[in-house]
């Protein structure tokens, strides 16, 4: 019979389904390799970027962006969802921004953006330890928790992840409504899909893992 476990991590739930074993309470149990959970880094060159220029004295947008990471991959998302080409939005918003710094008016969503950006960069430490923490109670020991977050601004959606372990996030979503909470939540989310994976790999499919009493 067909089991499915609910894993609420904050505000969000994951479901994993398996088929039952007898095994499973082993399986559980046994270390995975690599024996240590992989750092998970910040990319915060793109945000910064057009976060600079927002407060520099230059009213056009630097073309730069359009060649980092976190925008390229959110032209390769919307490709693979049907959506149309991002860079015309994002495109839409820079001119938005330079209308604005012609007027000397602030920009509400990037302000949010980089107070954001600081917050999370402060209390990236601590968080992550509770969240590798967190992880490691639902997770067999030593699962290895890989990811890259990309920080963006101005991407037709608040969030999404990518098939190599990336998670690609716009900092001047409304979706956040400046909450560095929320933002955390997501990224344990996603983590635990980037370690879920890796159990996927190297065990079969039939087989339910179970969470550690």
């Amino acid at each position: 019979m067909m089991r499915a476990i609910v894993i609420r991590l904050g505000l969000l739930a994951i479901t994993i389904v398996g088929s039952d074993t007898g095994n499973a309470s082993q399986v559980a149990n046994t270390p995975l390799q690599p024996k240590e959970i992989s750092p998970v880094s910040f990319d915060t060159e793109a945000a910064k970027l057009l976060i600079e220029w927002a407060h520099s004295g230059g009213v056009t947008p630097p073309a730069a962006w359009r060649s980092m990471r976190a925008y390229a991959l959110t032209r390769q998302w919307a490709q693979w969802n049907g959506r149309p080409d991002p860079d015309l939005y994002v495109d839409q918003m820079l001119n938005e921004v330079a209308l604005a710094k012609g007027k000397k008016q602030d920009v509400p969503r990037l302000i949010q953006a980089q107070s954001l950006l600081t917050e999370l960069s402060n209390r990236r430490q601590a968080s992550w330890k509770s969240a590798v923490a967190h992880l490691r109670s639902y997770l067999p020991p030593n699962t290895p928790i890989k990811g890259q977050v990309l920080f963006a601004v101005f991407i037709p959606t608040y969030a999404f992840s990518w098939g190599d372990g990336s998670i690609v996030l716009d900092l001047a979503a409304d979706f956040w409504k400046g909450n560095p909470d929320k933002v955390f939540n997501l990224l344990v989310h996603e983590l635990y899909h980037n370690g879920y994976g890796v159990l996927k790999k190297v065990y079969p499919p039939t087989t339910r893992v179970v969470p550690r009493p």
